[in-house]
């Protein structure tokens, strides 16, 4: 340990040099987690330290050693905290003063406001978290800053991740929960010095948590605040502009869009009154070839009927040659009895007639 309290509960760093000397010749340090008598010692590497007599603090179990050191470093980060609020004047600052239902690790008035500061070493849900802040500021503080190990929700309260609980220096530095306005770029994460944040914080003026957009909130500077809001209220003016100039286009849009719905309605109804007159045309000409149809049906019976009326002339033409020639055969054959009775007639008439003569 290199940290302890002294007579009057102020919290004495040993690391310091001027510090040690005193506090070397000199009794009544006290433990910051025990409260029991201290010494200060320098170690084999020559450093400084703090130590208990015989019969006091933890020895042997290597679990517990680690245990109790985690418990110092908690418990001096909560004394650094309690000094330096009573550096900065607020006279009343103590370590774990009760309040109603909450009892903060540090509390303190300045100008008539009340400061708690929580000091988180382990997992903490937010909702806990959460709950604690309103109690808080419920009972009586008007500011609540958390000071936390484990940063699971660091952007969602008032808190500092602290980037490590046993610094080389007298000074801790937060590397998380706090913004700086850069131009162009907004508010950013950036380290800083927890004691240059608690001089800004407790002077009421100077610092200020908010959300820099709907889902992140942090610490920042009034004045970065100030830059922040002015960015953002003239891109908000600007996405105004935009805005307008998208309204102004859309209603263009619009009218041309109503515009080339009216063309495309009227089309429509063109193509509804020419896919009709297709229809009916089609309904036509399929009547048409039915017809058609109908027609090559009945030419097609009447060439039958046609060649069947040739073959039947034919066969009449032949028959009227067959009686043709039977009717010259016949007439022939008359002739010949003609000429036959004829002979016969002049020769009977020649027998008569030589019958008369003689």
């Amino acid at each position: 340990m290199d940290a302890a309290l002294g007579r009057y509960d102020e919290y004495i760093d040993i690391r310091d040099p001027g510090v040690f000397a005193t506090w070397q010749k000199t009794s009544g340090l006290r433990c910051l987690v025990c409260q029991h008598p201290v010494t200060v010692y320098h170690s084999s590497a020559k450093n400084p330290f703090v130590r208990h007599g015989k019969g006091f603090g933890v020895t042997g179990d290597r679990a517990l050693r680690t245990s109790a050191r985690e418990t110092f470093l908690h418990f001096r980060l909560k004394h650094w905290v309690c000094a330096e609020l009573r550096v900065l004047g607020s006279e009343d600052a103590r370590v774990e003063t009760h309040l109603e239902a909450r009892t903060p690790d540090v509390f303190g008035h300045l100008h008539g406001r009340g400061f708690a500061v929580e000091v988180q070493w382990s997992r903490l849900d937010h909702s806990d978290a959460q709950a604690r802040t309103r109690d808080l500021l419920a009972e009586g503080a008007d500011e609540v800053l958390w000071l936390t190990r484990p940063c699971s929700w660091a952007e969602k309260l008032p808190v500092l991740g602290i980037t490590s609980f046993n610094p080389a220096g007298d000074d801790y530095e937060a590397h998380t929960g706090f913004l700086t306005y850069r131009p162009r770029a907004g508010l950013r994460p950036a380290h800083i010095s927890v004691r240059a944040f608690l001089r800004d914080w407790i002077a009421g003026d100077r610092l200020a948590w908010a959300h820099p957009d709907h889902k992140k909130g942090g610490w920042a500077t009034v004045t970065d605040w100030q830059q922040h809001t002015k960015a953002q209220a003239e891109e908000i003016a600007a996405k105004k502009r935009q805005l307008a100039a998208a309204l102004t286009e859309r209603d263009d849009l619009r009218a041309k869009f109503e515009t080339a719905c009216n063309s495309l309605r009227t089309t429509a109804d063109k193509l509804t009154r020419q896919t009709t007159a297709a229809e009916q045309a089609l309904t036509y000409r399929k009547q048409l070839e039915a017809k058609i149809t109908s027609q090559n049906a009945e030419l097609h019976r009447a060439d039958q009927s046609i060649k069947t009326a040739e073959r039947e002339r034919s066969a009449a033409q032949q028959k009227m040659t067959d009686l043709t020639d039977r009717l010259a055969e016949q007439a022939t054959q008359l002739n010949l009895r003609a000429a036959a009775i004829f002979a016969l007639i002049g020769l009977c008439l020649a027998l008569v007639f030589v019958v008369l003569l003689t």
